[in-house]
């Protein structure tokens, strides 16, 4: 397989409330980029052997991976930050003329080379293990200053497997250790839009897949998954100051009680925590940024028998307090939102069709976004939507 992506925003715009006083008196900030792209080429070629073995099956993967990632980013022009007036005010200025500057550039380039082993026994179970040789290197090149280059040379190793105890239970565990990008610097930090560095991932999880009746599923499981924490330091850079691990259990039960009713009913119930030397010396809080300790999800589609066509679907989803400062005193309350929704497939002519109406945050319910450290969004508000999909799939 060889694969080709690119994303180009031609101009962008930031625009932050600061220093909001209880009263609402606010200063608007408004920050402007360039064009900012980003560019990716990646392939990959594996080779397998199936060997059957009676009742048991091996796989041997054999691949070579393979990617580059340029980016041209930054580049933002002098903040414009406009006079404090009240929140909800409008003030009219006369369009700024912007002055842009140089952007940075950066390149990425990442070889894997790896081999792997699947093993299935039918009736007793499944395993796998896999090893990879991971060579990563990322070069910067920020505008009137030297080039900088990070390299990362890597073995990643995972392994899993599954026990069938009986015809309806299984019994599973897994470990991966993983090279992953962490995207890009947010808006709302003083290194916005930057390119944050690759880390390094480890996640162990364990559980059962308990098949109830013939037509519902039960799945819990324990997991564990740690990775570097990226946060502000006190001139708002985002960078990494510590680990943040996730362990906790994850529910779910799916499948169909009736034949007329799909149930889809979630949890995740985790104790997220940061460690390192920020958190000993008081500059960070042991609890990560926009994360809960709690969050529950059912989804529910009924499929009326006399209604041909038509279906109906509720959504609930509950979510935790969550911390929204970098030390830990600020928080979010928890909050739970309500959708409702229907949907109508027919025919329109010789094409298949469908009408999707939904009646979304039903309650009117209102929380923030957590975006970061104390910086914060709206969230929607009671909409209605309506969307008609046709599949013009030929005579």
């Amino acid at each position: 397989g060889l694969f080709h992506s690119s994303f180009e925003r031609l101009q962008g715009f930031a625009e932050q409330f600061v220093g909001t006083t209880r009263e609402g008196l606010t200063r608007e900030t408004v920050i402007a980029d360039p064009s900012q792209r980003y560019a990716s080429t990646s392939g990959e070629l594996r080779l397998s052997r199936s060997v059957v073995e009676g009742p048991r099956l091996h796989v041997l993967h054999a691949s070579v991976r393979g990617r580059r990632l340029h980016s041209r980013y930054g580049g933002s022009a002098t903040p414009l930050v406009l006079p404090e007036r009240r929140l909800g005010e409008i003030l009219r200025v006369p369009k700024p003329d912007f002055v842009f500057r140089e952007r940075t550039r950066d390149l990425v380039e990442q070889r894997t080379l790896g081999l792997a082993y699947e093993g299935r026994w039918r009736g007793v179970g499944e395993w796998s293990v896999g090893v990879q040789k991971t060579d990563y290197e990322k070069r910067i090149e920020p505008p009137g200053a030297p080039p900088t280059t990070t390299a990362d040379d890597s073995w990643l190793v995972n392994a899993t497997a599954s026990w069938f105890a009986t015809d309806r239970l299984a019994v599973y565990a897994g470990h991966t250790r993983g090279l992953e990008e962490s995207g890009l610097a947010p808006a709302d930090v003083a290194n916005r839009n930057e390119a944050l560095p690759a880390i390094r991932t480890r996640q162990t999880d364990a559980g059962i897949r308990w098949q109830l009746g013939r037509s519902m599923k039960l799945v819990a499981g324990l997991f564990d998954v740690r990775k570097p924490y990226f946060i502000t330091d006190d001139a708002n850079v985002l960078r990494v100051q510590g680990d943040v691990r996730h362990r906790g259990l994850e529910l779910s039960l799916s499948g169909k009680p009736r034949e007329d009713l799909s149930v889809i009913v979630g949890a995740v119930l985790m104790d997220p925590e940061v460690t390192g030397v920020a958190v000993r010396e008081g500059r960070i809080g042991d609890k990560p940024v926009g994360q809960s300790d709690r969050t529950f999800r059912t989804d529910l589609e009924y499929r009326p028998p006399g209604l041909r066509g038509w279906s109906f679907d509720f959504a609930a989803t509950h979510v935790g307090d969550r911390t929204a400062s970098r030390d830990g005193r600020n928080e979010v309350p928890a909050y739970t939102m309500l959708d409702l929704g229907a949907r109508y497939r027919f025919a329109l002519g010789r094409h298949k069709a469908m009408l999707r109406l939904q009646a979304l945050n039903l309650t009117d319910a209102w929380t923030w976004n957590i975006y970061g450290s104390n910086s914060f969004g709206l969230t929607d508000g009671r909409r209605f939507q309506a969307q008609l999909a046709i599949d013009f799939d030929g005579p």
